[in-house]
């Protein structure tokens, strides 16, 4: 029969064994959300071909209103004004906006649908790819 001594050191060696076991699998989730996190990151390739999508669609926008003799504050897509659009004060002055009043601290998610607003930071998932991307980051990758 056990004396009580052996039950309680028999008890300690599995508490022991169950705390390693538990550092143990916290570092492997660590290790595994970090993993995560990487690759939900857009890879350089992508975040390239993002910017330049954006620097070609403005210089499409730029030019057209140019062309038109319309300014940046008569710019409406969908409903949505560009002087309506812009809320940081920095982004407004490059245009010459005033602030906008009430939008300190205002984000604005720069994936597909900018138009939507959040007060949270935006996640930096990577945007859907379409087949052309592929041969696009390519070509961006070579140059």
């Amino acid at each position: 029969m056990p004396t009580k001594e052996t039950l309680r050191e028999k008890l300690a060696a599995i508490d022991k064994r169950k705390a390693e076991q538990l550092a143990a699998l916290a570092a492997q989730r660590k290790r595994l959300k970090a993993s995560l996190a990487k690759l939900e990151k857009p890879s350089k390739a992508e975040r390239r071909l993002d910017a330049r999508r954006k620097i070609l669609v403005g210089s499409f926008l730029l030019d057209r209103m140019s062309a038109s003799g319309k300014s940046p504050q008569e710019l409406e897509i969908d409903g949505v004004r560009f002087w309506d659009w812009l809320v940081r004060e920095g982004d407004r002055a490059v245009f010459g906006f005033p602030p906008k009043a009430g939008c300190a601290g205002v984000k604005r998610s720069m994936t597909a649908g900018a138009g939507a607003r959040s007060s949270a930071p935006s996640s930096g998932a990577a945007t859907e790819r379409t087949p052309g991307d592929t041969a696009a980051i390519a070509t961006i990758d070579a140059a």
